[in-house]
């Protein structure tokens, strides 16, 4: 391949990859719309382990997103008592979260969220 072929290749296979993305966030987007969540508040939501606390920079290095990214989405599904936000008592620096209940019972809900996307 020629140097103009290759370029053309790689901006089509990034086009592609793109536009795949944008329609499977849309949608996942119209499948949470009845949950009143976004994508971006789902994966932070599934990432979450049942019963255990994580560290939002946990989830930020996890999920390659910066502490000002995460935290509008930590705020939102606090306020919507999806998650509990706790500061550390030796460290209030340190913030974990943990799934409220209502949080563990919506994640039971995502369990064949795929089918009803790809569908």
């Amino acid at each position: 391949m020629t140097n103009n072929q290759n370029s053309k290749f790689d901006q089509d296979l990034c086009f592609l990859f793109y536009i795949t993305t944008k329609e499977i966030v849309n949608r996942f987007n119209k499948y949470l719309k009845q949950y009143n969540i976004s994508f971006p508040n789902y994966i932070v939501l599934s990432y979450i382990k049942d019963s255990e606390e994580i560290y939002v920079k946990t989830l930020c290095d996890k999920l390659h997103l910066d502490s000002g990214t995460i935290s509008p989405i930590v705020k939102r599904l606090e306020k919507k008592n999806l998650v509990k936000r706790m500061r550390l008592p030796e460290d209030e620096r340190k913030v974990v979260l943990r799934l409220t209940g209502e949080g563990t019972s919506l994640k039971k809900e995502f369990s064949d969220i795929s089918t009803h996307v790809v569908d």
